[in-house]
């Protein structure tokens, strides 16, 4: 199954989340990539109406409806812990996956975007933000770009997107476990960051074999 490559676009209030993205997307499409946006309500939306068809399921107990049309389809249910997992799997065949807001989304790279006198403050740093978009200059050691540098950030996207990505196969008693991809994202995430740690001369990590054994059979 193919998953997306999913980007957050992060930012404090009034950054203009929702203007980046509209104004990335064409590039996306315009190159023939098929992409979804996310956007996360923080107040909420209103899409199960009050004495709608859909509405009067819910109140009789279902916990999730699918609304199909010929032109669309929606699903209503209620949240669950794993949204990255969930937007994966929904969006699976898809190219890409924009997400505005988010930030504390863990697993995904994130753009932080900053305004002068609006939002200065780095709300993501280490090895989730791909970059800073701000309209200001920045002294920083993360890539940044500034808001009329669309084609550039675009480019820098799909640089990123096509790099490889390492992978978590976990094995428990010579059994294969399936992970899931928040749960791979977090273990690749804790090793690797265990492993640059011990700052070993080796600077690219292709791959890593960790075993665990009963010390009380080493002999010697």
């Amino acid at each position: 199954m193919k998953l997306p490559y999913v980007v957050g676009v992060v930012g404090e209030s009034g950054v203009g989340k929702t203007t980046f993205i509209l104004n990335l997307l064409p590039k996306f499409v315009n190159d023939g990539f098929n992409v979804a946006v996310v956007k996360h309500c923080i107040h909420g939306f209103d899409l199960d109406v009050e004495g709608k068809d859909s509405w009067r399921f819910v109140q009789k107990g279902a916990t999730g409806v699918l609304l199909t049309a010929d032109d669309k389809i929606a699903i209503i249910r209620k949240p669950v812990d794993d949204i990255l997992y969930v937007i994966q799997n929904w969006f699976a065949g898809y190219d890409f996956v924009l997400i505005e807001g988010y930030h504390q989304l863990h697993g995904i790279k994130k753009i932080n975007l900053l305004r002068k006198d609006i939002s200065e403050r780095i709300l993501v740093k280490g090895d989730e933000l791909l970059c800073l978009v701000t309209d200001f200059d920045i002294n920083t050691e993360y890539a940044w770009f500034k808001f009329e540098d669309m084609d550039r950030i675009y480019r820098f996207i799909l640089e990123h997107a096509t790099k490889p990505c390492i992978g978590v196969r976990l094995s428990v008693n010579n059994r294969n476990i399936e992970l899931n991809p928040f749960v791979s994202t977090l273990i690749r995430n804790i090793v690797k960051g265990m492993v640059k740690s011990l700052k070993l001369p080796d600077r690219d990590i292709a791959s890593i074999n960790i075993s665990l054994y009963d010390v009380n059979d080493v002999k010697g």
